[in-house]
């Protein structure tokens, strides 16, 4: 379980329930305790800190991710159901889960995406099917207007 620091809150209610939980912090350089891998394709060099091999690792996600349509498409969806589900969370918890605490160019991240999607209230699909309406209305509209101006002259 990962939580952020607005949400520590949370471990005391679990502990208050009776779960039992090891808690591992991080440090300032991103590590936990975590071996890192090593640098370049082959070539013998130094071990990567954590803290190097986490940014590598992310890098590779992100641009894996970007160089994808629809990867990016489905990870920005994913990451609209992650924010929604957020904040819809029961009564009892929104004072640990509060959307607003989120900072959601971090959670994009975690998502592979280069930064948060732009629409967060509708999914990248529903977003393209509305603007393909728009277009088809627009054309039609226009091709009724042409026709309209033919048949008057």
């Amino acid at each position: 379980l990962f939580l952020q620091p607005a949400e520590l809150a949370y471990l005391r209610l679990l502990e208050e329930k009776g779960a039992s939980l090891q808690r591992y912090d991080v440090d300032a350089s991103g590590s936990a305790g975590v071996d890192g891998g090593q640098q370049g394709g082959g070539k013998k060099k130094k071990p990567l800190s954590a803290y190097e091999a986490q940014r590598e690792l992310q890098a590779g996600i992100v641009a894996a991710v970007d160089s994808d349509a629809g990867c990016r498409d489905l990870a920005a969806d994913a990451f609209r159901a992650y924010v929604r589900a957020y904040g819809a969370a029961p009564a009892q918890l929104k004072a640990i889960f509060h959307v607003r605490k989120l900072h959601l160019g971090q959670v994009a991240s975690s998502f592979g995406l280069k930064e948060r999607p732009t629409t967060l209230g509708k999914s990248a699909s529903k977003a393209a099917m509305k603007k393909r309406k728009y277009e088809e209305k627009r054309q039609a509209m226009h091709g009724r207007k042409k026709a309209a101006f033919l048949s008057t002259e």
